[in-house]
């Protein structure tokens, strides 16, 4: 095919989609079918809309996706990529523009920050209801709130408090609305399934900022490395190829109506991400630089934002990326300087 992922994406980058298509996941799911995903031009939806364009390329699996994002600039991210046959583009915030042909499955990696809130889920689930799609729905995992379950982890059914009034409660609370219209249309035969997927790290060169992006550019740059050590809590990560072998392994082999943590199983704060930059890059001779003395966390303080994986683990999935190899393997397409 013409404008193919290997030719248009950096080679790291690529390799990376290959640990996709090279995986566990079984794409002949998906084949002479059309996936639509929103969150396009963030980390986790550029994975997935590559991986499968790249499908295409190797296997002729003749997928058609349909990348969806709020940002207006998701034609730039993509570059030659849009030239393709077997990929349309579409910037929508209320999703009120979805005139695609038959759609088979939806995956909705969008954050709820971007669109226009409950008008876009409202379309976003008809959409799904009209078409009778096989639907993957992901919250952040922020979605919990302040938990308290006297546990080292947070599962699937625990719920915590937030405050209606703060803006991240606001978020919270529509995270929450979305999952349960979602879970209200599969009493009526609609397949959807939901996520909540901890953070996703790497080198982005998305429109979203994100404190472990800029350690690892700081780190590539040779310059000092500086950590609020009030706000480096160790919490779930995962590395974007991973979430996405996760996302299809729920698809897979999930059942509708259930809802799965997406994390890779490690922990980490921003300081140990700094330290392994430290040890990774020693050539450089970097410097940490700590902000803010870090008090010991109270007994009586919530659970800390590391999820639970036994759900998703039971469907097969293992990540397959720790800390200091995302790091690496970030920092190389850091190197290449620019995704496509």
């Amino acid at each position: 095919m013409e404008y193919e992922v290997k030719s248009i994406l950096g080679k790291a980058l690529y390799n990376d989609v290959l640990r996709i298509t090279d995986g566990d996941t079984d794409f002949t799911l998906f084949k002479n079918k059309t996936v639509l995903i929103t969150g396009a031009s963030k980390l986790t939806g550029y994975y997935a809309v590559c991986s499968f364009l790249a499908e295409n390329d190797l296997y002729s699996n003749n997928v058609r996706v349909v990348a969806v994002d709020s940002d207006e600039r998701l034609f730039e991210l993509y570059g030659k990529l849009t030239y393709r046959q077997d990929i349309d583009l579409i910037v929508s915030r209320d999703y009120s523009n979805l005139t695609t042909n038959k759609t088979d499955f939806v995956i909705h990696t969008e954050d709820i920050d971007d669109i226009d809130g409950t008008k876009a889920v409202l379309n976003l689930l008809d959409f799904i209801r009209r078409n009778r799609a096989v639907a993957l729905l992901l919250s952040k995992s922020d979605i919990y709130g302040s938990v308290y379950n006297g546990r080292d982890t947070i599962f699937e059914a625990d719920m915590g408090y937030c405050d209606p009034a703060e803006k991240s409660g606001r978020r919270i609370q529509l995270q929450r609305m979305a999952e349960s219209l979602a879970l209200s249309l599969c009493r009526d035969g609609v397949d959807i399934r939901l996520g909540r997927i901890c953070r996703v790290f790497g080198y982005k060169k998305s429109y979203a900022e994100d404190g472990v992006e800029d350690i690892l550019r700081a780190a590539m740059n040779g310059t000092n490395l500086v950590i609020d050590m009030k706000k480096s809590l160790p919490q779930s990560f995962i590395y974007p190829s991973d979430a996405v072998e996760a996302i299809f392994r729920i698809i897979e082999n999930g059942e509708p109506a259930q809802i799965f943590n997406i994390a890779s199983g490690y922990f980490s704060s921003d300081f140990q991400v700094a330290n392994e930059c430290v040890s990774l890059f020693s050539d450089k001779e970097l410097k940490l630089v700590r902000q803010n003395d870090i008090h010991p966390l109270s007994p009586m303080a919530p659970t800390l934002p590391k999820l639970d994986i036994g759900k998703l683990s039971s469907l097969g999935f293992e990540s397959k990326t720790d800390l200091r190899s995302g790091i690496k393997r970030s920092c190389e397409i850091i190197k290449e300087g620019c995704l496509c």
